[in-house]
């Protein structure tokens, strides 16, 4: 049986290396950052239908924040305080801006949403959209699949920290 030993790599491939993690880091720190943290985003998951065929059940929506939003864009509102559903986040399309506040309309219904959002309850324009993302997402953040996932993570950093004896 032979073996290969393996080579130490180049420094300048260590390097680069770092240099490209810090790269996507502030990327991610200017870009991608979500609202809770200071950032420009939004990240959503597609529940319902409203949007078909634009966006599906379980699409990862991240929106954006703007200056100003005009008609047709696609934006992301929570749903004014005082109104049934206040608080949720919505994601429609603007199809008129009125002096009451931006009339929207998801693209697959019939009939204009109830609320009249301002700018100021805009959270952000659509950006980037992946299909299906949400629904790992939603899948990852299940209690189960986490406390599954540190336990896993736990018992092999201890198996490497205290290395089982044979046995004699």
């Amino acid at each position: 049986m032979t073996t290969t030993s393996l080579r130490p790599q180049p420094r300048w491939v260590a390097v680069g290396l770092n240099v490209a993690v810090a790269a996507g880091l502030v990327g991610w720190v200017l870009l991608l950052r979500p609202l809770a943290f200071g950032g420009p985003a939004t990240y959503l998951v597609i529940h319902g239908n409203s949007m078909f065929p634009t966006y599906r059940e379980g699409d990862l929506v991240v929106t954006r924040r703007q200056a100003s939003y005009g008609v047709g864009e696609i934006v992301a509102y929570r749903v004014p305080q005082g109104q049934v559903g206040s608080g949720h986040l919505v994601i429609h399309r603007i199809i008129q801006s009125s002096k009451l506040g931006f009339v929207m309309k998801g693209d697959h219904n019939q009939y204009e949403d109830p609320w009249r959002p301002k700018a100021i309850d805009i959270v952000g324009s659509s950006w980037i959209a992946v299909s299906s993302m949400g629904r790992v997402l939603v899948l990852v953040r299940q209690p189960i699949v986490a406390a599954t996932v540190a336990a896993i993570a736990a018992f092999y950093i201890l198996k490497r920290r205290f290395p089982l004896r044979g046995r004699r």
